[in-house]
């Protein structure tokens, strides 16, 4: 669970009050621009494009000793460059360039149909995991952000069920260890990034936006599985 947001006043934005999403556009003018994410997909509006795929590179190989973060904003979990097997995306939906795994984090909220930051047809998902990819052509955050290719995010949405999804109790049950900003948790187990995908890759979403936080850089080139994962009510 985040710190609350009176636990962290000093900062350059928030999801809550004065610098809260309503400021965001103020403050930051990057948050202006006119491809600005999250987006509602109104599937009636779709272009199919049959050509475009996703190439998942080393996604069934192990990502050892994984960290678990508290930014503040989020709990992220990344991989520990000098021990992680290297994992990637790549493809005609694309553009056919590869981009590296640098960490993936959750976007939640109370109540089942107001979690997820994208919505499809007007509706909301109970939760959203962001996989966040860079640019190999691009050495390091700051470069990749003045880009417009400068990230590939796969986005899943999610469903409550009564039954627990055993591929993020590993993720759930180490939560605890990172209730305060800055607490950092190493994952005893590895990861599987490809036990978190949808079994259905074959039929997802693209388009081109930003950043869904400030600084709100169009740099991303998003990728969103319709095919709905499920999770147990305890595990959100």
């Amino acid at each position: 669970m985040l710190s609350t947001p009176n636990q962290f006043l000093d900062i350059l934005w928030s999801y809550w009050g004065k610098k809260g999403e309503n400021s965001w556009e103020k403050e930051f003018d990057k948050c202006r621009g006119r491809m600005q994410s999250p987006i509602n997909i109104d599937t009636n509006k779709l272009i199919v494009d049959e050509s475009l795929n996703i190439e998942f590179i080393n996604y069934d190989k192990a990502v050892n000793k994984a960290n678990m973060f508290n930014t503040g904003y989020k709990v992220k979990i990344y991989a520990d460059e000098n021990s992680a097997e290297d994992v990637f995306i790549s493809g005609s939906a694309l553009n056919n360039q590869t981009y590296k795994f640098i960490e993936l984090h959750f976007h939640w909220n109370d109540g089942p149909n107001n979690g997820s930051e994208h919505a499809i047809d007007g509706q909301k998902f109970v939760m959203e995991c962001h996989i966040m990819h860079r640019n190999i052509k691009y050495n390091d955050m700051e470069t990749a952000n003045a880009h417009d290719d400068g990230y590939a995010i796969i986005a899943l949405v999610y469903i409550e069920l009564d039954e627990p999804n055993l591929m993020y109790d590993m993720i759930t049950d180490h939560l605890h260890n990172v209730q305060d900003i800055g607490q950092q948790y190493t994952f005893e187990t590895s990861i599987y990034l490809e036990s978190l995908l949808p079994p259905n890759r074959e039929v997802f979403y693209r388009y081109f936006g930003s950043y869904t936080t400030p600084r709100c850089n169009e740099a991303v080139t998003w990728i969103i599985y319709p095919e709905l994962v499920f999770i147990d009510k305890k595990q959100v």
